[in-house]
């Protein structure tokens, strides 16, 4: 048993030294590391930083499920000095109701009960987390709790943090009726996180006390069953994001067009119709997400987003076309509008000068006009699954392109003008119907990294020489093409059983 015991110890010191190896810690840290287990032999260090001065700033500690967050835990990491600003406590059992952390002084402080794999889920009111210690909590200015019953009393302990600016709770059970007037006190709170986790049940009611935190800059109350936002929403007159993914809201009321100082709504994966008529009243929006939704119909007053950048409207499927007067927003750099029946790439689209990103994946369209050279800051170009036959020249006017998806469609040919995309890296041209020589002209995209031309009818010519390509695929449907061949000089590893030129 005595040389089994040493053959443990001896494999947890060496396991921690090649851990800091890997991890490239520091010798403050490595000393931590060390330190840490005279008070639990298995907590492990998941990530550990330091200042230039050797000072430990950073620390994310591990318990394996089986520890709890206790006090003696606590007074040992109090010895790293005043520099230890972020501290994580992940996967740890629970937390003692008498902890006392006014010892630290931490600007970031972590509780996460998940684990790490695909099973990574709440798991149960016996993680719990008192909130009572919160009282001790000195100059925090950001919380986050990951995976953990969510109660009143935590909410309450929240209130008496004077210098917390961000209050993160997600993937977590929130019970229901939560009041938040309490947190008015917190005056520099500007940015509040709900994430309930999809096994458990979500909330179903907005708190509408929520609308008593004036100051909120950032809100995001999302996966949960919430179908409506309250009126008073429109009392956080200093929001600046407005974040619910996954909800079953059908409808924005009227009053969210009154938050003038909101930059960013994501809307994504909801049960939303409409889009408020008024929504051009929203002058400062920079970034909108409509994405997986059922709106049908943008109104007119859309365009007067004048400084929209970033714009998601993809998988929608009922949403075919887009307003004429789409050309008003000059701003807009990226553009999603994947899964929505839409037949054509139309002409409000070539007036986007300053777009860098668009996504038309999914559609009907037939083809790709050669209007699409005005498009010349694109730097992504995404028009996989639809019906195009032909590739144009204008393409190659693209100079900036550097992702480019045309696979799953119906062209049958590859212009010499692809060359031209020297600051090209990637080209999908899997399952299309391509019958043409591969142009040696692509041989110029000296930043050509990944291309695929797999699936195809009958591909000929040779493989690209391009010393930069690191990945490619030139097989065909069920068999291997015998109209290419191997160039010498190809260095890509995907020629499979191509033969040599």
């Amino acid at each position: 048993m005595v040389k089994l015991y040493n053959i443990v110890i001896s494999f947890s010191i060496f396991t921690l030294q090649a851990l800091a190896i890997v991890k490239n810690f520091s010798e403050a840290c490595r000393a931590a590391i060390v330190d840490l287990e005279t008070v639990e032999e298995d907590i492990t260090i998941l990530d550990c930083t330091s200042t230039t001065d050797e000072k430990i700033d950073k620390l994310e500690l591990s318990g394996a499920f089986y520890y709890n967050v206790t006090q003696s835990l606590i007074d040992k990491i109090s010895t790293y000095d005043e520099s230890l600003k972020q501290l994580s406590f992940v996967r740890f059992n629970s937390i003692s109701e008498d902890l006392n952390l006014k010892s630290l002084h931490l600007s970031n402080l972590k509780f996460n009960a998940l684990s790490n794999g695909r099973k990574n889920r709440y798991r149960g009111d016996k993680y719990t987390f008192p909130g009572s210690f919160l009282k001790t909590i000195n100059n925090v200015d950001t919380i986050e709790i990951y995976g953990y019953h969510i109660t009143q009393e935590i909410i309450n302990g929240f209130s008496g943090l004077k210098n917390i600016k961000a209050i993160i709770l997600s993937s977590a059970n929130i019970d229901d009726d939560l009041d938040f007037s309490g947190m008015s006190k917190n005056k520099n709170l500007v940015q509040l996180e709900l994430g309930t986790y999809s096994t458990e049940p979500p909330l179903e009611k907005f708190p509408e006390s929520i609308c008593q935190l004036k100051k909120l800059k950032q809100l995001e109350i999302s996966n949960n069953s919430i179908s409506s936002i309250p009126s008073c929403i429109s009392n956080l007159k200093n929001l600046q994001i407005l974040i619910m993914e996954n909800t079953k809201i059908e409808k924005l009321p009227k009053e969210i067009t009154k938050l003038i100082a909101l930059k960013e709504l994501n809307m994504r994966s909801g049960e939303l119709i409409a889009i408020p008529t008024n929504i051009g009243n929203l002058s400062k929006l920079e970034k909108l997400n409509l994405n997986s939704n059922k709106i049908k119909k943008i109104p007119s007053s859309f365009c007067e987003l004048a400084k929209l950048k970033i714009l998601d409207l993809g998988y929608n499927e009922n949403l075919p076309k887009i307003p004429s007067c789409f050309d008003d927003l000059s701003k807009l750099q990226e553009l999603t509008l994947s899964y929505n029946n839409i037949t054509s790439i139309s002409y409000p689209i070539f007036e986007l000068k300053k777009l860098e990103l668009l996504d038309m994946s999914y559609n009907k369209i037939t083809k790709i006009p050669s209007d699409i050279k005005y498009l010349t800051k694109l730097k992504y170009l995404d028009l996989n699954s639809n019906a195009i036959t032909k590739i144009p020249d204008a393409l190659g006017k693209l100079l900036n392109l550097e992702i480019l998806h045309l696979s799953y469609n119906k062209i049958k040919n590859l212009p010499q003008s692809l060359g031209k995309l020297t600051n090209l890296t990637y080209l999908d041209l899997n399952d299309n119907q391509i019958t043409g020589t591969i142009p040696e002209g692509l041989n110029n995209a000296v930043n050509l990294r990944n291309f695929y031309i797999h699936g195809n009818v009958n591909i000929k010519g040779r493989t690209l020489t391009n010393p930069s390509i690191i990945s490619c695929d030139y097989t065909g449907g069920n068999t291997i093409t015998n109209e290419i061949c191997l160039d010498p000089n190809s260095r890509c590893d995907g020629h499979n059983d191509i033969q040599p030129c």
